[in-house]
């Protein structure tokens, strides 16, 4: 290849390159621009409203077992220290206890169920 064409393929090469580059520069987008000022943030509502606020206690397993005996049903009123339901654990019968009053509104577990620490047993509505 002569001097004269390895140039001509230089140039050939710079010209595609700096196609490229400007082919593929970034353009500029047009946003609008505001001055910031700091000051207190002030929001008002013009409706009303109605809270509903539901207190719920979820009995979950302290150890690990299987039930025992569970004698309670959804809508059962409950008082505070009475035995919700009996976890056997390695030949030991655990009586897990009511911490409020209320009502039972879930049950999750059925008796002779297996169950792991932390699973959820019962749902209470607190009075």
């Amino acid at each position: 290849m002569t001097r004269r064409n390895r140039l001509l393929l230089l140039v050939a090469i710079l010209a595609v390159a700096a196609a490229a580059a400007w082919a593929l520069r970034p353009r500029p987008i047009m946003v609008e621009t505001a001055a910031v000022t700091r000051g207190a943030l002030e929001q008002t509502v013009s409706e009303d409203g109605m809270t509903r606020v539901r207190d719920r206690y979820v009995v979950s397993a302290p150890l690990a077992g299987r039930i025992e005996r569970v004698q309670l049903e959804a809508g059962d009123r409950v008082k505070q220290g009475q035995v919700l339901c009996i976890i056997e654990a390695m030949k030991l019968m655990n009586e897990i206890e009511c911490d409020y009053e209320g009502e039972i509104v879930a049950i999750y577990v059925d008796n002779a169920q297996p169950v792991q620490y932390g699973e959820r047993l019962f749902a209470l509505k607190v009075k």
